[in-house]
């Protein structure tokens, strides 16, 4: 009895799941009750889903870690949104001009030049600027188990573009994005591009190849630069 009493005396924690040494590294560990459904950001709506995807997707701003009440600061983004708010006849409005008044209100986002996506088989390139993988042959994933099977990897910057495409695929029917309802009372064109793409997505094969959603524009997503983008929205939020 005294022998099991003073196994609790023991430094080590008996029941460790971690290899000797390994917890007592810079590494922050941490648990989850329940399995994530989703690790795509269109459709993911839950906590313990985005404790993982925020780990690997990056928002142009982002909540201050620190600061209560919550403060939004740029993350990707070189600094804050330009927010302009105009009349229905198109001029620009006052910051402080009535709701009432606005008829549509636009961001403008710039992105920091130079991020980079970690490097991935998808970006992999040959000489001829072609990519590597794609289209991705059958035989070429029977011999796939991870992505460190793939011999080639490349990267290539973040741009405007990017987020954009990303918005996009909020309104893309087949993502079944938990917000889309929201995002088009809001976004300008959302709507109508939602349709738009469903409709390009019937005249697909039965098999569903993919759709580029950069060949339909959005009217209320532009593309300014290569890392500046507006977004356009009904009125004025919040």
């Amino acid at each position: 009895m005294a022998g099991v009493l003073l196994c609790g005396c023991s430094g080590e924690i008996w029941n460790d799941p971690y290899r000797e040494g390994q917890a007592a590294g810079d590494v922050f560990y941490s648990s989850f009750e329940e399995r994530p459904k989703h690790l795509d950001p269109a459709r993911s709506y839950s906590s313990n889903e985005w404790s993982f995807i925020s780990q690997v997707y990056e928002p142009p701003l982002q909540y201050h870690f620190l600061a209560r009440p919550y403060v939004l600061v740029p993350l990707t983004s070189d600094g804050m949104p330009e927010i302009t708010s105009y009349a229905a006849d198109g001029r620009a409005l006052s910051d402080d001009a009535p709701a009432a008044e606005v008829a549509y209100t636009d961001y403008v986002l710039r992105i920091r030049p130079g991020i980079r996506f970690q490097p991935h088989p998808a970006f992999a390139l040959e000489n001829d600027g072609r990519y590597a993988y794609w289209p991705l042959a059958g035989e070429v994933l029977d011999r796939v188990n991870a992505l460190g099977d793939f011999e080639q990897q490349g990267s290539r910057e973040l741009v405007a573009a990017d987020y954009i495409y990303q918005i996009k695929r909020l309104a893309y029917a087949p993502n079944h994005s938990p917000i889309a309802s929201l995002m088009a009372e809001h976004i300008r064109g959302f709507a109508d591009f939602a349709k738009r793409a469903k409709a390009a997505r019937e005249g697909l094969p039965a098999q569903g190849d993919w759709l580029d959603l950069r060949d339909l524009p959005m009217s209320g997503v532009e593309e300014i630069d290569r890392y500046t983008y507006r977004i356009r929205i009904e009125k004025k939020y919040p």
